[in-house]
């Protein structure tokens, strides 16, 4: 079987599953990139081994660091190169439109896939969006989504859950070898993300951060990642006394140690479709405190103790901070199960997810 998969670009954890998805040498894999790289995406992806990709031509509306509308007539020509027996899309873009019209032209199968939700589905707000979804997904034969909230979304377009599986995000961080223990970590908080307000919550951030330090008297804060607020936030925590780190954009091998380096990890987002960096933690043990506006926080709370779910209300977040960095058995507990949590995320499951999608599909059409 021949498996095409649309996408914007390749991900570190994409690559993953990718790598996973072929276990049998009948099975062949391709994966047409809209772009090579994004704008703010600094990622080192090794080159595949059981996958092959192309690279299409074609334009890209850069409307954020995370939106981008892409124009690729030429995935019709590399589709009709490949002949796949099954096409997944990975987005709702014109390029994706022509994949699917590409597939229902040559009585193929397609399926979306999604790390959407309510929160952050353009389709809540923009008309045009809304229509492209709803002419794309509904004739789907099976939409994967990221978690609960991602199958929700593709079941209010019109896919019943008979035709939905999950497609879980895993983290492509390398596990410590060793767990630090409360006492053995460095700093107090971790951020890592891009340094922004509109999204990140970088302000939010940072009245947390003050309000600790004037409970604790001292705090200790490691930054991962770029942003348009970088100097700010580096000018804002000299200010306010608190001693500070900054490691720029680090590699997946590298964040394994710096989430080892933390006693918790904040992660106070407006609207993140997944929000991967709850996995990254969790994988270290870190315990995390994360935004209800983030799919990664609502969900893996309702999983494990280790990953806290607040509304973005400041007082809360400084009480909950606070109980954890002074109470070492509480936060022994946590980590522990964020431990346990992580080990049950591998590529297998939406590897596996994959494949069945596509097998099921194809026999479905085949009919």
């Amino acid at each position: 079987m021949k498996i095409a998969f649309v996408t914007n670009i390749i991900a570190p954890y994409t690559h993953a599953v990718f790598e996973a998805v072929c276990k049998s040498p009948e099975d062949r894999l391709q994966v047409l990139c809209c772009s090579d790289n994004e704008p703010s995406r600094a990622w080192n992806v090794p080159p595949p081994s059981n996958y092959s990709v192309v690279i299409l031509e074609g334009m890209r509306l850069h409307r954020s660091y995370t939106q981008h509308i892409y124009l690729n007539p030429g995935v019709w020509s590399a589709l009709s190169a490949f002949d796949p027996d099954v096409v997944f899309i990975n987005a709702f873009s014109p390029t994706m439109v022509i994949a699917a019209a590409w597939a229902r032209i040559h009585r193929r199968p397609y399926c979306v896939t999604t790390d959407g939700w309510k929160l952050t589905d353009p389709g809540e707000w923009s008309r045009i969006h809304r229509l492209f979804r709803r002419l794309l997904v509904p004739r789907a034969a099976f939409g994967l989504g990221a978690g609960e909230l991602s199958l929700e979304l593709l079941e209010s377009y019109g896919l019943p859950r008979s035709r939905l599986l999950k497609l879980p995000i895993v983290s492509s961080v390398p596990r410590p070898t060793s767990y630090s223990s409360v006492t053995e970590r460095p700093f107090d908080l971790l951020w890592c993300g891009n340094i922004d307000d509109e999204r990140k919550g970088v302000y939010f951030f940072c009245r947390v951060v003050e309000k600790l330090k004037l409970l604790q008297g001292t705090l200790r804060v490691r930054v991962a990642g770029n942003g348009e607020l970088r100097e700010w936030l580096q000018d804002r925590l000299a200010d306010l006394g608190v001693e500070f780190q900054f490691d720029g954009y680090l590699q997946a091998q590298d964040l394994a140690s710096f989430y080892n380096s933390g006693r918790l990890f904040l992660f106070p987002s407006r609207g993140d479709p997944w929000g991967l960096v709850v996995n990254e933690a969790m994988s270290a043990g870190t315990p995390t405190i994360a935004s209800s506006k983030s799919a990664s926080g609502l969900e893996l709370s309702k999983r494990s103790g280790g990953v806290i779910c607040l509304d973005l209300d400041e007082d809360k977040w400084v009480e909950a901070a606070y109980r954890l960095l002074q109470n070492s058995d509480h936060w022994k507990s946590l980590s522990a199960a964020n431990i346990q949590l992580a080990e049950q995320f591998t590529v297998e499951e939406p590897a596996a997810n994959l494949l069945r999608a596509a097998q099921e599909a194809t026999r479905a059409a085949a009919r």
